[in-house]
């Protein structure tokens, strides 16, 4: 192990819930950061906008996502399987909403500051 804390590890220790690769990378590029990038390098502001991001992307997410099943011969396997309540996905929504307004981020400015999360 080489030491670093690299901004990708740092995001996913933040969180409590799977995000895949692919998205942190997207997210991440979005802020202009490597994903392996030692977070000691990268601005506060940086670091807290990405965090923000994810907390954006994954109040748009599904609900519930349901972990895979395998079983064969008396063998099972189940991953695990997570919820999402509509009460996390605006406290979610809030603390990212709250990040954007700190930094006077474009993201807040388009969202007029409001919260547009509804409960069907």
């Amino acid at each position: 192990m080489n030491g670093v804390l690299t901004i990708g590890e740092y995001l996913r220790s933040r969180i409590a819930f799977e995000i895949g690769n692919s998205t942190l990378e997207n997210l991440c590029t979005y802020r202009q950061v490597i994903v392996s990038e030692d977070v000691n390098k990268i601005s506060i502001e940086k670091q807290e906008l990405c965090y923000a991001d994810i907390l954006s992307w994954a109040s748009t997410s599904p609900s519930s996502i349901t972990g895979a099943k395998d079983s064969d011969a008396g063998w099972k396997h189940d991953e695990e399987s997570k919820t999402l309540s509509i009460t996390d996905k605006k406290d979610m929504r809030a603390e990212a909403l709250s990040i954007y307004k700190m930094y006077n981020d474009s993201r807040y400015k388009s969202s007029n500051g409001l919260t547009k999360i509804f409960d069907l």
